[in-house]
């Protein structure tokens, strides 16, 4: 079941960032994320974010920004089974196009975008973390 965040929510969907986010990009010292923590609380209760729930847990989450994907990150032992194409999928409804960035680094998740329909646009360099980060667009 995909439904809005609530302020109840925030540290459930903060923890799966954090652990999300050090499985992922172990390219990235451990820190990296923990700097980040206070801005990304703040952006959470500010911005619109979908949680992905499954027998009343929290198993992924996905924000948006105006047309910017702001992460979608889905619980290791949930993923391959439909909850991130599915929190896609709402954010989609909402939008007629969308836009996120990706580490390049990050293949997992630049295929898995790749397969949903987005196109890269253009690649970057990251300047908090010096690495290669491609932006990319869903178009309906």
């Amino acid at each position: 079941m995909i439904r809005n965040f609530t302020a109840d929510d925030l540290e459930e969907v903060l923890q799966i960032w954090k652990q999300c986010n050090r499985q992922v990009h172990r390219f990235l010292p451990p820190y990296f994320w923990e700097q980040r923590c206070h801005q990304v609380k703040a952006a959470l209760l500010r911005e619109e974010v979908f949680v992905a729930q499954e027998q009343g847990t929290i198993v992924g989450f996905a924000g948006l920004h105006r047309d910017w994907v702001q992460g979608l990150f889905v619980l290791p032992r949930h993923q391959g089974r439909g909850v991130g194409r599915m929190l896609l999928n709402t954010l989609k409804e909402c939008r007629s196009q969308l836009w996120l960035q990706v580490y390049d680094k990050n293949q997992f998740a630049l295929t898995f975008y790749l397969r949903e329909g987005f196109v890269i646009h253009h690649r970057s360099l990251d300047s908090d973390s010096n690495e290669v980060k491609l932006t990319l667009l869903w178009r309906r």
